[in-house]
């Protein structure tokens, strides 16, 4: 018979295609075997990935063995999968909100699928470059092709950006990074360049964009114009003649926008670039629509974010060519409002003549409005406002905690009304002693400040600043009067109010301002007592974050107080004040230290009746509001008791085993006696001792000599009432 050689198999031919090309077989083929040849195949197979001409590689190693002969013949197959479509890439633009700072972390993700390949791949490789301000050039750049252990911003491939590894995802997963830094408040935007690699040679590529906003809107602080004199009947203004010292807290004041309405003054046809407002002319039909000229205004200031406030200003138009054919009559009015811009209700406005007689008075209406009709053009007037009631409006702990930063200069006001605010005493200076009078006004000692009073008024226009706010102008004059004026418009002040929350058209007493979710727990052991009983509680505070200062009223009917203190934080009898069954408290630390929960502040009570604590003790707001304030002032919390129970329990003594004394502690629930008894292993009493025994952790020390001189294993038992416990205790020598 022929003899069987290599020429008889029918190697497989390499191959190229994609992943759904259908694949023929491939096992080698014999065209000559003889009668005795036995043939077997074997097969062995590589897949090389991350190759230039293909997607990947699949290297077949062919072995035909001929098991007559044992001759063996081998051959190389190579399987090309080849792939021209780019994954697809999923990323949307963001935007950012800062919410403490002008500053956020960025936080960037996109997702990549190839599933539309001919050969999906499940790996994808990374490129994400950033463009911060989009100026083209990059300043960060994360990269699959970095090693796996580059975790710090450097230039590792040495192209000028500082980049980083980012790991490759499966297809469709989600690739995450994040700026090593927080990104400024801006109204520009910022690039994002994704290139997202499938390993088979095609790249796709995508830009997306973010920006970094704030959500606080600017503070708006209009000026009204006393007079603009129309000219035929017209007149144009520009919405930033009306500001007076708008500011924002991330925006520049040199960038703040003003506009006359809500529409962003971008797309109004009035906007000047240059000066960042909007234009307005008023005319007749202003006019003879104004309260005797007098027109309201609107002035919005926007930031850089897109948000924007309101303030209400005021406008007297003056029409004295009588090109708008209307009628005044000769008054004196104006507006009485707060320096937030809420409208002062309820005011007294006294007119008074040039020797300060008063002629007539009036009150602010709802809209903070007053006016008087019946005046003479060229006489003199004086014109003041007061409003002397409430005086706890709007006045807490916290203001005084504010009082304190600024003394300290740790954190200065920055509005010369909370200067005026502060001057509780009414010296022109700002000192502790306001402190202490406001306090008492918290506290309820006190129910007026003695030498100032509620509310003060300032002429709107008085051109104070925080270096020069005293003496301030109260009493506006008006020499000769010519025309109508009705923009004698005050600033009302609420004495004791910093952080300004009065309420200024407030009728009955203040309730508590609760802006977090948490209550500050003040947990103490609950005691049962009899009358003359004397208790010591203290109350710890379940802290999760720094407190500047708390207040509240703390009811203890049946219960007499006789002290109050803390061993662990600042206390001063000016930090509560003790009523019938009542105790107010407002503390906060001169030194500006927070409280925490290793602080604890301790109450002596003599008890008039018998009872327990847990029933005899509230926390409420009755007289002094139940608050407690952050560190930031802005989380608001209220103030709860929590009673726990003190169970009787005997501890391990310590040491043990002991040579010559050890320490033996136990817990009681109440005030009570107790028998201690000390036997060896046999039974036989070594030691006996009864005593009456306080409420709460009890510690004695035992010697040796007490029992006996005894070694080895011991008994120790304590009966309390109709319980007992034990534990075992050794003594060696």
């Amino acid at each position: 018979p022929d003899t069987f050689d290599e020429s008889d198999i029918v190697w497989a031919p390499d191959w190229e295609g994609d992943c759904n090309t259908p694949q023929e077989n491939f096992e080698p083929q014999f065209i000559g075997a003889g009668v005795c040849d036995q043939l077997g195949i074997q097969l062995e197979s590589d897949t090389f990935y991350l190759v230039d001409d293909a997607c990947f590689k699949v290297i077949n190693n062919w072995k035909v063995r001929n098991w007559c002969t044992g001759e063996e013949y081998v051959d190389q197959q190579i399987l090309q999968f080849v792939d021209d479509t780019p994954p697809t890439i999923t990323v949307a633009d963001a935007n950012f909100i800062s919410e403490v700072s002008c500053e956020a972390m960025v936080e960037l993700m996109a997702s990549a699928d190839d599933a539309g390949s001919a050969c999906p791949s499940d790996n994808v490789t990374w490129l994400v470059r950033v463009d911060l301000e989009n100026n083209g050039s990059f300043d960060y750049q994360f990269s699959g092709y970095l090693p796996a252990d580059d975790d710090n911003f450097d230039d590792t491939d040495g192209d000028g950006v500082a980049d980083i590894f980012v790991a490759n995802t499966s297809g469709g997963e989600m690739v995450s990074v994040t700026l090593p830094e927080e990104v400024l408040v801006a109204s520009t935007e910022h690039r994002v360049v994704w290139t997202a690699d499938d390993g088979c040679g095609n790249a796709a590529s995508q830009t997306s964009y973010f920006t970094v906003t704030d959500q606080k809107p600017p503070t708006a602080v209009c000026v009204n114009l006393s007079s603009g004199i129309m000219v035929n009947g017209e007149l144009t203004l520009w919405a930033c003649d009306f500001d007076a010292s708008s500011s924002d807290y991330c925006t520049p004041i040199e960038d703040l926008l003003f506009s006359f309405t809500d529409v962003h003054p971008s797309l109004d046809p009035e906007f000047n670039p240059l000066s960042g407002c909007t234009s307005r002319t008023f005319t007749c039909e202003d006019f003879t629509a104004s309260n005797n000229g007098l027109v309201d205004v609107p002035i919005y200031v926007w930031d850089a974010s897109g948000n924007y406030s309101i303030c209400e200003a005021q406008i007297n138009l003056l029409d004295q060519s009588d090109a708008c054919d209307g009628t005044t009559v000769p008054m004196i009015g104006g507006r009485v409002s707060t320096s937030s811009g809420d409208h002062v209700a309820n005011a007294i406005v006294s007119l008074m003549d040039e020797n300060f007689n008063t002629m007539e008075q009036t009150l602010t209406g709802e809209d903070g409005r007053y006016a008087f009709d019946d005046i003479v053009f060229g006489d003199d007037y004086q014109v003041k406002v007061g409003k002397d009631s409430l005086y706890l409006n709007g006045i807490t702990t916290l203001d005084v905690i504010m009082i304190q930063k600024h003394i300290l200069a740790s954190q200065k006001f920055e509005d010369p009304y909370q200067l005026i605010a502060a001057d509780a005493t009414n010296d022109e200076r700002v000192t502790a002693t306001d402190i202490i009078k406001i306090r008492k006004l918290v506290l309820g000692i006190e129910s007026e400040f003695p030498d100032n009073e509620s509310w003060r008024f300032v002429d709107v226009n008085d051109p104070m600043t925080l270096s020069e706010v005293w003496p301030f102008t109260e009493v506006v004059n008006l020499d000769e009067i010519p025309t109508s004026n009705m923009a004698v418009n005050f600033v009302g002040v609420k004495i004791g109010d910093v952080n300004f929350t009065a309420i200024p058209n407030l009728v009955g007493p203040m309730l508590t301002e609760v802006r977090g979710e948490e209550a500050l727990l003040w947990n103490f052991d609950d005691q049962k007592f009899v009358a003359d009983d004397v208790l010591e509680v203290a109350f710890n505070a379940d802290v999760n974050i720094p407190i500047d200062g708390f207040q509240f009223t703390l009811q203890h009917s049946g219960l007499e107080l006789l002290e109050i203190y803390s061993e662990d934080a600042y206390w001063s009898d000016d930090y509560f004040g003790v009523f019938d069954g009542k105790t107010t408290v407002s503390w906060n630390d001169p030194e500006a230290l927070p409280w925490s929960d290793q602080n604890s502040f301790v109450v002596r009570f003599k008890a008039l009746e018998a009872g327990s604590l847990a029933e005899r003790l509230q926390m409420n707001s009755e007289i002094t509001l139940a608050e407690a304030y952050d560190q930031l002032g802005n989380a608001v919390m209220d103030n709860q008791l929590m009673a726990s129970y003190t169970p009787f329990v005997l501890k391990q003594n310590t040491p043990n085993p002991f040579m010559d004394n050890t320490l033996v502690s136990f817990t009681l629930p109440e005030n009570g006696d107790t028998k201690i008894t000390i036997f060896d292993s046999q039974g036989k009493l070594l030691y006996t001792r009864q005593g009456s025994f306080s409420r709460g952790l009890n510690k004695l020390v035992l010697s040796k000599d007490e029992i006996g001189a005894a070694t080895g294993l011991l008994t120790l038992k304590l009966e309390y009432k109709e319980e007992s416990q034990s534990i075992k205790l050794i003594s060696i020598n």
